[in-house]
Order: structure tokens, then sequence, then C-alpha cells
């Protein structure tokens, strides 16, 4: 006998993971205040509910930016409600701070943010800006600071040149927010964009999409440009994000270190993006010795890429 029971919509799904979401955002959020960490809930339901109907929009993380000054205790909190960090900034090639680290638990997955992706402003001016551009929403039962629309509108943009042209969720709430939101708020964007030094990266993103380029136009956004910002927004091939990093660092072993990290990352990065390092010790080695025989192949592309954006700049 066939089942004939009522499967529920795509939209109807969405909702109930969306629900799964917030409740965790929720358990999360409340953790930090008991712990006195200020925090701030980026984008997900925010963005769900002031652009798009319900259902229409689905998110699988959270993305939570902490002050500077609680970072810590954020990060003990997590590891006390079970949560453990991917990669620690030591751990990824470039050796870098990261402007946000990726937590799970199980099938969970958390951003805690300590800054933007392209401003470069400390993360406590960063933190400044932000803290007073927020409204409150109810998130999974809690009350939640949430950004408002202008700083919203920074976000969208910075996260649509962060993951480049290629990303469907990001250029998608880019394309929504340039037709909900008023210029007014996009006005208000610029000047937030302007405060924390991202007018490079906002500008890009903001131009990813047609009508983002008029809007560019009529609020007569600066056409700054640095090579890693019009390299993230052209979602490049693999290899020529490195080979621009690689080409800026400062002195010959600064080079040489970037160099190194990319041809042999650590041991906890290799297992983070290939299934084969989590085998043993077998599989890590073959794993970078896979990752050496794939080198060639990947930077002809990239190299390319990365030649013509150096080139307009």
């Amino acid at each position: 006998m066939s089942d004939t029971s009522p499967r529920p919509s795509a939209a109807a799904l969405t909702v109930v993971w969306n629900l799964h979401v917030d409740v965790m955002t929720a358990e999360i959020v409340n953790a930090f205040r008991g712990s006195g960490v200020d925090v701030i809930l980026l984008k997900g339901p925010s963005i769900a509910r002031s652009l798009y109907q319900a259902g229409r929009r689905s998110y699988s993380d959270s993305d939570l930016l902490v002050s500077p000054a609680g970072l810590d205790r954020a990060e003990a909190v997590l590891v006390r409600l079970g949560f453990t960090k991917l990669l620690h900034d030591r751990e990824v090639p470039d050796r870098i701070p990261l402007h946000a680290h990726v937590w799970v638990r199980g099938s969970q997955m958390l951003d805690l943010h300590r800054s933007l992706w392209g401003a470069h402003v400390s993360a406590e001016d960063v933190w400044r800006v932000l803290a007073a551009e927020t409204e409150t929403a109810v998130i999974g039962g809690t009350p939640v600071k949430v950004l408002n629309p202008a700083a919203m509108a920074l976000h969208i943009a910075l996260h649509a040149a962060q993951h480049g042209i290629a990303a469907d969720k990001p250029v998608r709430d880019l394309e929504r927010a340039v037709t909900v939101l008023e210029h007014r708020v996009w006005r208000s964007a610029a000047d937030l964009a302007r405060r924390v030094d991202a007018m490079a990266a906002f500008g890009t993103g903001v131009r990813l999409v047609p009508e983002g380029a008029r809007l560019g136009e009529a609020l007569e956004l600066p056409n700054e440009h640095s090579a890693e910002v019009m390299l993230n927004a052209s979602s490049p091939p693999p290899g020529a994000l490195a080979l621009e990093r690689i080409a800026s660092a400062g002195t010959i072993r600064a080079k040489s270190r970037l160099v190194a990290g990319r041809v042999f990352p650590s041991p906890p990065y290799m297992r983070v993006y290939s299934p084969l390092a989590r085998h043993g010790a077998a599989g890590l080695v073959s794993a970078y010795a896979l990752r050496l025989a794939s080198l060639p192949w990947k930077l002809g592309p990239g190299f390319l890429a990365w030649r013509r954006v150096r080139r307009r700049v």
C-alpha cells in the first residue's frame, strides 16, 4: 500500500530547520549573557525576516559578533556548551588572525566573529560602531540584539564581496537588499563602511549585481579596489588569493612562511578539509602527497586570475 500522507513543503521544512538554528542561537546568547558577554546576531534570522517571506530563506548556522573584551569568556562558554573550534589562527595556512572562527557541536555550527571581513580598523572600533547600530528581535523565544537595516546592509555587501559572485546565498541576499532597502538606508550603510574603513570591500560588494551597480553610482561610492578584495569578489580559482598574499608579503622571510603554509598546511587544517587526512597517520601522509601532486594544475588557473586582477589595480 502506497504512502499517501501529505509531504511537508520545502518552505515548511525551511521553517522547521530555521527554528532548530534559532533555538541554538538563543541557547548561546543566554549563556553569553550569563557570563557577561555582549553579543550581536549578524545575519541568518535577521536577514530572513527583513528581506524574505517566511520559509523563503534557510540558514544553516548562526553568526554572532562578540565584544573584543568578552571574546575569551565567549570561547570558554562555547567549550562548556560542548562546542569545538575547528581551527585556531595558528593552524590556518596564512597564520593571520581570522575575523571569525567556526565552532561545531554535532550538526550544529556557529561562526563566532570578533570583527567583519573587509574592515581595516581594530576589532574594538568595529564593535563600537556596530554596537550603536542595533535593534532587538526575538529569536528562539529570547530577545537578541540584531543589526539595524543600515548595519545589516553593510554586512550583506561585505559578505557578498568576501564570498564572491559565484556564492549563491550571499549574492541572493545582496539582490534582495538592493531591491527592498531604501536609498537612505544604503547611504547610512556607506557611512558605516567609511567609519570601519571598509569602503573598498563595501563598494565592490554592492556592485556585484546590476541593481547594485546602479545604486553605487547613485550613492557616488568611490571605485576603491584592492587586489585581494577584487579576487574575493570574482570567486577565483584555487591559488589566486594565496598568490596575492605571498606577493603582498613584505619580506622574503614572510613570503617563505606563506609558501610553506600553503604547500604544507597544519595537520588540523588538513583534517578539516580532506576526508582522507582523517584516517590516521597514513591517511594524513597520503593527503599531503595528493595536495602536492595537485598543486601544479591548480596553480595555472589561479596564476592567470591573479595576474589579470593585478593588472587592473
